[in-house]
């Protein structure tokens, strides 16, 4: 087996920090994100750090039981001006049903 060199463990870094902080998400949503192809998204995206959920969205196998266990949300949370969370491509996620 070979060695990875520095720039794997750079992207495999970036996924990681990516993916924690905005996971799940897509290749396309990784690749816009950081300026690269979908296709080398999608091949940083499958590595043995992450796992694939609903069909195309990728999340780390370490984030898995704190996101299926998180308490249902109660209450409103008001979001600052330029929050992450607003910045999300993927809105259905926090959002899956408008009602």
């Amino acid at each position: 087996m070979e060695e990875p060199n520095d720039a794997d463990g750079t992207r495999r870094q970036l996924v990681r920090r990516y993916l924690h902080c905005y996971g799940p998400s897509t290749p396309a949503h990784f690749a816009a994100w950081c300026g690269i192809s979908t296709a080398d998204a999608a091949r940083s995206l499958a590595s043995p750090d992450t796992v694939e959920v609903d069909g195309h969205r990728f999340v780390l196998t370490d984030d898995i039981e704190r996101l299926t266990s998180a308490p249902p949300a109660t209450g409103i949370r008001l979001l600052p001006p330029r929050d992450p969370y607003l910045l999300d491509r993927d809105r259905t996620a926090l959002v899956p049903d408008r009602e």
